[in-house]
C-alpha cells in the first residue's frame, strides 16, 4: 500500500481505534429534555457508586464542561439527529473524541460509569451507533409542567431552540406552546428511535412523578436495571433531598393556557398516561 498523506493515514487510523475501543463500553446515559427531573436521577446515579461527574459538586448533575460544550456544539448544527447513521460523520468523529477523553478521565474499570446533560437527548441515535450496548435511563415528565419552564431547546433566541421551533413552524407561537410543543417533538422522537433500536435490557422509562412520590421503588427498580445494590448513601439521598410537592406544578395556572397545551400535545401525554 502506498501512503499518499501519512497525516490522513494517521488520522483514520485513530479515528478506528477509538471507535473499536468505545464500542465495547457500556456507559449509563441519562436521556430526557431539560427540566424533567435529570437532575435528582443523576445524583440518584452518582450514590449508586456510579461515575457521572457529579462527585466534582456540580449541583445540576451535568457531566463536565468539556463534554457537554461539545455535545452543545453537536446538537446546535443538528438537532434532528432521529435515525441511526442520520447524521454528518464529522460530527460524530467530534462526539467520539470527547467522549473518549471524558471516559479516561474518569475511567475506573470496577465501577459503571456515564453521564448526564439534557442536549444528549437530541443525540440519541449517534449514542446508541457509538456504543451498541448502552444504557438509556428515560426520564419523561408531564408535558404541562414543562410548557411552564424555560429552556434552550424552546428558546427561540438560541440557536438550537431557534432550529427546533422554526422545524415545528411555531416560531411566532406563545412560550407555553412553544415549550409544549418541543418537549413533544424531543419526546416522541427518543420513543421512535427506542422502538426500533433498544431492546428491553438497554432500556428504563421512569416518569418523574413516580420518582419524586415513590423514591424507594422507582430507585429499586433503577438499581435492578443497572445491576447494582441500593447503598446507604442512596437511601439517604432519596430520603432527605426528594421534593414531592414539585409533582403537577402546571396545577396552579390559567386553565384556558392548559386546555390550549393539552390540545396541542395531547397524544403524547395519553401514552404517557398524563390524561
Amino acid at each position: 500500500m502506498i501512503i499518499t498523506n501519512p497525516f490522513l493515514f494517521l488520522q483514520k487510523n485513530k479515528i478506528q481505534n477509538r471507535r473499536k475501543y468505545l464500542k465495547k463500553l457500556q456507559p449509563v446515559v441519562i436521556m430526557a429534555r431539560g427540566h424533567s427531573g435529570t437532575r435528582v436521577l443523576a445524583w440518584i446515579c452518582h450514590h449508586l457508586n456510579i461515575t457521572m461527574w457529579t462527585d466534582q459538586n456540580r449541583v445540576s448533575g451535568d457531566t463536565d464542561s468539556k463534554l457537554n460544550k461539545k455535545i452543545k456544539f453537536i446538537a446546535k448544527r443538528n438537532p434532528f439527529i432521529t435515525e441511526t447513521g442520520n447524521y454528518q460523520n464529522y460530527l460524530r468523529i467530534i462526539f467520539e473524541d470527547a467522549i473518549y477523553k471524558y471516559h479516561k478521565r474518569i475511567n475506573n474499570p470496577d465501577s459503571l460509569w456515564g453521564w448526564k446533560f439534557p442536549e444528549t437527548y437530541l443525540l440519541a441515535p449517534m449514542v446508541r451507533d457509538i456504543f451498541p450496548n448502552a444504557k438509556f435511563i428515560h426520564m419523561v415528565r408531564d408535558g404541562r409542567d414543562l410548557a411552564f419552564k424555560e429552556h434552550l431547546t424552546d428558546d427561540p433566541g438560541r440557536k438550537v431552540g431557534k432550529k427546533i421551533l422554526t422545524h415545528l413552524d411555531i416560531i411566532d407561537k406563545p412560550h407555553y406552546l412553544q415549550a409544549a410543543l418541543s418537549w413533544q417533538y424531543q419526546v416522541e422522537a427518543f420513543d421512535n428511535f427506542a422502538a426500533k433500536n433498544l431492546n428491553k435490557n438497554q432500556l428504563l422509562t421512569i416518569k418523574f412523578e413516580n420518582l419524586i412520590t415513590n423514591p424507594r421503588a422507582v430507585t429499586n427498580e433503577l438499581g435492578d436495571f443497572l445491576e447494582t445494590e441500593l447503598t446507604e448513601d442512596c437511601r439517604l439521598y432519596i430520603e432527605n433531598e426528594i421534593i414531592a410537592s414539585k409533582v403537577k406544578q402546571h396545577k396552579n395556572k390559567p386553565q384556558q393556557k392548559l386546555n390550549e397545551i393539552e390540545k396541542y400535545i395531547k397524544k403524547t401525554l395519553i401514552r404517557h398516561q398524563y390524561l
